[in-house]
């Protein structure tokens, strides 16, 4: 059985007074679980703060908690801009202990299929980052985690992207981050096989490497109830999937394709993906 480690907080996500589970190891582990993939999470919260994770995820995967008094908690804000689109804005209320490699690393196995890290609020230093990142043969990141910034108004907002994205691509196999995250700024891959995928909120993802970029649409949905986690089941997808390899062009539109698949499952659903569409990656799978 091949083996995933996945790295970042599990989060508590307050959509009004609705308190659901968050955190991309929970949106990403459904898709790895249905995949039949071994899986083992290096996180921090307090299990006794929230809802409990459900049945279906503790019992087939292995959790390494780093005790904390308390849990990565967002408050989720919608606002509308000067174009009529939805916005969502996060709100940081209280942090989950930071994710320290000392700490875990011997619990840790010497090496895994895939390593996913997705650091959502800053808890990962460059050091911790890269001491997980070696132990994957295949390793991805989501850019989101490194450049975040929360204020004194504890409100999210993106920084340092220039050099956060040039020190991931020097060394992951994919870098994954969104249009709204990156802006304009668009880097020249010269980094070995370094793949970054640049998603386009549900539009198509820009790919750009060092043999070719290229933009690859998606089928574009034009209602949903909630796209978050959406990206990290994206991710995750993307990593376990396709037949040809990941360096060929043939390889990432394959790949695509079905983490987009994956990916558009839970847009009708709030909250970490159910037992229903667990069965429907499964069929895809």
């Amino acid at each position: 059985m091949k083996t995933v480690l996945l790295v970042g907080h599990i989060s508590l996500d307050h959509h009004g007074d609705q308190v659901l589970l968050g955190g991309p190891p929970l949106y990403q582990a459904p898709v790895l679980l249905a995949n039949h993939y071994e899986i083992e999470v290096v996180t921090s919260f307090n299990p006794l703060i929230g809802p409990r994770i459900p049945e279906i995820i503790v019992d087939s995967i292995k959790f390494i908690t780093i005790p904390s008094e308390y849990t990565t908690t967002f408050e989720f804000i919608f606002t509308e801009n000067h174009q009529g689109l939805h916005e969502r804005i996060l709100r940081l209320k209280q942090r989950a202990a930071r994710i320290n490699y000392e700490i875990v690393k011997d619990r840790l196995k010497s090496k895994y299929d895939v390593v996913i890290i997705s650091p959502i609020a800053n808890e990962l230093d460059l050091n911790d980052i890269e001491s997980f990142r070696i132990l994957g043969k295949k390793s991805s990141i989501d850019l989101q985690g490194l450049i975040r910034y929360f204020g004194e108004s504890d409100i999210a907002t993106n920084v340092r992207i220039e050099e956060n994205l040039e020190w991931v691509l020097n060394r992951f196999d994919v870098v994954k981050t969104s249009g709204a995250e990156i802006g304009d700024f668009r880097p020249k891959i010269n980094y070995g096989d370094a793949i970054l995928l640049i998603t386009q909120s549900g539009n198509g993802v820009e790919v750009i490497s060092e043999q070719f970029t290229e933009f690859i649409p998606t089928t574009k949905i034009s209602k949903f109830v909630d796209d978050t986690g959406s990206g990290d089941m994206f991710l995750a997808g993307f990593m376990i999937s396709g037949q040809h390899e990941l360096r060929y062009r043939e390889g990432i539109i394959e790949r695509i394709n079905y983490a987009d698949k994956v990916a558009r499952l839970n847009l009708q659903n709030k909250g970490i993906p159910s037992e229903e569409i667990i069965k429907k990656i499964k069929e895809l799978s």
